[in-house]
């Protein structure tokens, strides 16, 4: 495999790209506390995605 580019950090979570033999591009994702932290403080605030993409789905079979 060829590393694409090397572990990143971008505070909300760390990934790194490779390539396999086929060609195929994989990355790898690990999500940190703080992005989790970030959407507790989101649904706190009414700002939780998937209410609001409920709330619009309704909206819409209701139409």
């Amino acid at each position: 495999m060829e590393l694409l580019y090397p572990p990143k950090d971008t505070g909300f979570f760390i990934s790194v790209a490779l390539l396999d033999p086929d060609g195929n591009f994989i990355e790898l994702t690990e999500l940190v506390d703080a992005w989790f932290e970030m959407l507790e403080e989101r649904r706190k605030k009414g700002l939780d995605i998937v209410d609001r993409w409920k709330a619009v789905k309704g909206r819409r079979s209701a139409g």
